[in-house]
């Protein structure tokens, strides 16, 4: 599994040091600030947690071939590209249900929207996620939707309609 950088549930989860939580490997990864944020908690954190700071594309698509998921747990995400590059992967995504991961993600299709507690609901689901469970065509349909070429043309779809005769 990966996940995407936010300080709230990942800490608290790491922190804990806990099998509840950690019962598969998991790779953390971010952008921006790196893992300036986890530095505390590498220490603290469960053998099957390894912190992977900012990769390059050809490594996050790496990353996605040999992952059961992705977990992004950041609320206020307009879009977020996690679930999407998961989804373009064949990936479903556990997300937090808020911001544009209600857009972007189909939940119990393309993946998981998790309710507010989000650190308890997110354990629960992570927990029970079985990655048989997601079909891979359907993750791949959904991402084409957020794709550059889809986007053109809803995009010259607009432009035509707004014309000036």
């Amino acid at each position: 599994l990966r996940l995407g950088i936010c300080e709230s549930c990942q800490k608290t989860m790491i922190a804990s040091g806990s099998n509840q939580y950690w019962e598969r490997k998991y790779s953390v990864t971010s952008t921006g600030n790196g893992l300036a944020p986890f530095e505390e908690l590498k220490d603290k954190a469960p053998a099957n947690v390894t912190f992977l700071g900012s990769l390059s594309d050809a490594e996050i698509v790496k990353l996605y071939s040999h992952a059961k998921a992705a977990i992004q747990t950041h609320p206020d995400e307009d879009l977020g590209r996690i679930p999407i590059e998961a989804m373009a992967s064949g990936k479903p995504c556990i997300a937090v249900n808020a911001g544009g991961f209600r857009e972007t993600i189909i939940n119990g299709k393309t993946g998981i929207l998790v309710d507010i507690p989000y650190t308890e609901n997110l354990a629960a689901v992570v927990r029970s996620f079985k990655g048989a469970d997601y079909d891979e065509k359907e993750c791949l349909e959904r991402a084409q939707l957020f794709s550059e070429e889809a986007h053109l043309a809803k995009m010259k779809i607009l432009i035509e309609r707004t014309r000036i005769v």
